[in-house]
């Protein structure tokens, strides 16, 4: 039988939290003069040097590409440059997700001498708007007539030198800038925050108004947030990112239910409303939240789990503190179960020192609930299975605790 040991509360009487970011009016767009914007980026880059990798590259305005509309007999693609078409892309763009407003332009070389258009970056959709136009997806054009249909382009001339070459290196650069460094990748949070404002701004908050399902699933996890004071957050956002309820592991967020969120929400409300929400709060959280609904799905109405759930709160505390000492805490049991049932570390990273590798999934939700069954508590909502995990050679991971952890149990028996 467990002693009566109680969660001790913080008294913090103010409670400084993030902004919310997406707490948005129907027509609060955000909108700024691109003069400003060129402004407030002049003000933070004053001190900013070129690195000099720009020498010998065309630097005047007016050599900058021109827009033309070309035929589809008139292109070539440069297959050297470019990648091998992937045509299960192209059926994406070109069937699945089509939307003329979205179509980039191709960007194209024109040999002044051979007089030849060369696609070196946008095959894909070059190649989508063909099979478009080919198989009369475009409503407004003949599809007998395909390969007159004129896709607009972004063309740079380029003149031979004295020995009748035209060098295409840049090209190459362009390639891979296009689909690397030059393009900026969306975060998280970027994705999540056009999710959730899909519906919020664009559909006035009306869910039914909205054709893509995963904005109403991350708007109703938004709404989920928002009860509960958290506050997802972007990886650039400053100290917002350690105030109370801050959300930084938007990628993980985006994988739970809205139902599970408020199961997340509700726990860390009621124990860590002072902290921002840690990893482990979140998608271990979210498969402990599918192991009882499974087990029984009206468990979440009862005075049980309520109670069951305190008591998980507690071993977290005495165990780690926080959510966040409690994933440190079980890294360290993880080292030393390793090393006892291994036998040795493992070589993992580039440089071939041997390192413990990082805890598998689950490890550190089972081994909360088994010291919360060695703490001499129980659940009828948890099955027998999950504390048979993490055995291996007879030896326990709950037995790998340090004597100091060890001592900490006896509070409990």
């Amino acid at each position: 039988m467990a002693k009566n040991v109680k969660f001790l509360f913080h008294n913090k009487k103010k409670i400084e939290r993030p902004e919310n970011v997406l707490l948005k009016e129907h027509n609060d767009y955000d909108v700024i003069s691109l003069e400003d914007e060129i402004i407030e980026a002049l003000a933070a880059t004053k001190n900013v040097e070129p690195n000099g990798s720009n020498i010998n590259k065309p630097q005047r305005h007016d050599e900058e590409p021109e827009m033309m509309d070309l035929l589809i007999k008139q292109l070539k693609v440069a297959r050297s440059i470019q990648r091998p078409p992937d045509l299960k892309h192209v059926v994406n763009i070109g069937y699945h997700r089509w939307d003329s407003r979205r179509a980039e332009f191709p960007l194209v070389v024109y040999n002044t001498q051979t007089k030849e258009y060369w696609i070196i970056e946008g095959n894909h959709r070059s190649i989508a708007k063909g099979i478009r136009a080919a198989t009369g997806k475009y409503p407004d054009f003949d599809s007998k007539n395909w390969r007159n249909l004129p896709i607009r382009c972004q063309v740079i001339k380029l003149t031979p030198d004295e020995t009748g070459n035209v060098n295409l290196s840049f090209a190459r650069d362009i390639f891979e800038g296009a689909n690397g460094p030059d393009k900026k990748g969306l975060d998280h949070f970027d994705i999540y925050q056009n999710k959730v404002l899909r519906v919020r701004q664009d559909c006035n908050g009306d869910v039914t108004a909205c054709d893509d399902n995963q904005s109403k699933k991350m708007y109703r996890i938004q709404q989920v947030c928002e009860t509960y004071r958290l506050c997802p957050v972007h990886p650039n956002s400053g100290r917002n990112k350690t105030l109370a309820g801050a959300i930084n592991h938007i990628d993980a967020l985006m994988k739970m239910s809205p139902e599970s969120v408020e199961f997340t929400g509700k726990q860390h409300n009621k124990y860590w409303d002072d902290l921002p929400v840690d990893a482990i709060e979140l998608l271990p959280m979210d498969k402990l939240f599918k192991i009882i609904r499974e087990k029984d799905p009206d468990a979440f109405k009862s005075k049980e789990l309520d109670i069951f759930m305190e008591k998980v709160a507690v071993v977290q505390q005495k165990f780690g503190g926080t959510p966040a000492g409690f994933k440190g805490f079980a890294k360290d049991v993880w080292g030393e179960y390793y090393l006892q049932t291994k036998g040795s570390l493992v070589v993992t990273d580039k440089k071939k020192k041997p390192k413990i590798p990082n805890p598998d999934g689950d490890f550190s939700l089972v081994l909360l609930l088994k010291l919360h069954k060695k703490a001499g508590y129980t659940c009828k909502f948890i099955p027998d299975d999950i504390y048979i995990k993490f055995q291996e050679s007879g030896i326990d991971c709950v037995d790998c605790l340090s004597p100091a952890k060890k001592k900490i149990l006896k509070e409990f028996v």
